[in-house]
């Protein structure tokens, strides 16, 4: 993990949205793309993305990312 990566990561914990803006842009598409490989349907996968994405929010204190945000 990079240091930019730890830095985003202790920003989204404190709450920052701009962190968490940077985070939703750069991998909401990749996320969808792999949800409707298993799903087969957009608006099921892009829901599903959604929902982890509130989960990633609400949960933002407990984050303990250990190799990357991409993993």
């Amino acid at each position: 993990m990079t240091g930019i990566e730890k830095e985003l990561i202790e920003s989204l914990k404190k709450g920052n949205p701009k962190s968490f803006e940077l985070v939703f842009k750069t991998y909401y598409s990749r996320l969808c793309t792999y949800a409707f490989d298993y799903t087969r349907q957009l608006e099921t996968a892009e829901d599903l993305v959604k929902d982890f994405f509130l989960n990633f929010w609400n949960n933002r204190e407990k984050l303990e990312i250990k190799t990357s945000l991409s993993g």
